[in-house]
């Protein structure tokens, strides 16, 4: 059961080097494209906001690439579905993220889109499978998929608490600490989450 889904800007200045794992250079997060500001605690913002940023330009990666230096995708917050059973609050179950691939961004574009036309939804009022599936183009795609509707209102409710809850923590810890940034998130008892 997917939570939240800020939007996530990352810039690295040097090529990645799998020996050692850095803080980016910029980094934002927001819940719309609009607020997207480098956190105060970025290392050499490159811009005073997202939009009108020149590494977030088409052309801008350099060595004669298409794409954009900085790099965008979504951090995806999530429940197990086994943990939400239809009998109110999920409590202090930990909760897990994931950051897609830039080239699955259309394929969460279009599934959170299709939930919200079809049952007029948001994407945590319903069960997601999310799998892997191979691609020629980038070796994998992230894909969602719709499995159920949870009705239990006390469910929803709670549901809806814990997504705005995980959200409004998510945004005020993002910029706080860049140590050990690629390591998987995860959340204590309580629903800190910890970078």
């Amino acid at each position: 059961v997917i939570l939240c889904a800020p939007i996530e800007r990352l810039f690295y200045k040097d090529k990645f080097d799998g020996a050692a794992l850095v803080p980016p250079d910029c980094s934002a997060m927001a819940s719309n494209a609009v607020d997207l500001v480098p956190h105060e605690s970025s290392l050499h913002p490159q811009n005073t906001t997202c939009d009108g940023c020149p590494m977030n330009e088409w052309g801008s990666a350099g060595e004669g690439r298409k794409g954009k230096a900085c790099r965008e995708t979504r951090r995806i917050l999530f429940l197990t579905s086994d943990v939400v059973k239809g009998d109110g609050d999920p409590g202090a179950t930990p909760a897990y993220a994931i950051r897609p691939p830039v080239t699955s961004l259309s394929n969460w574009s279009t599934y959170v889109k299709t939930i919200a036309m079809t049952l007029k939804k948001p994407v945590f009022a319903v069960r997601t499978k999310i799998s892997l599936k191979p691609d020629i183009k980038s070796q994998f795609k992230m894909h969602f998929e719709f499995v159920s509707e949870i009705k239990d209102q006390a469910t929803l409710i709670a549901l809806m608490n814990r997504s705005q809850r995980e959200l409004t923590n998510m945004l005020e810890q993002a910029g706080k600490s860049f140590k050990n940034d690629d390591e998987p998130t995860t959340i204590e008892e309580g629903g800190e989450v910890q970078f």
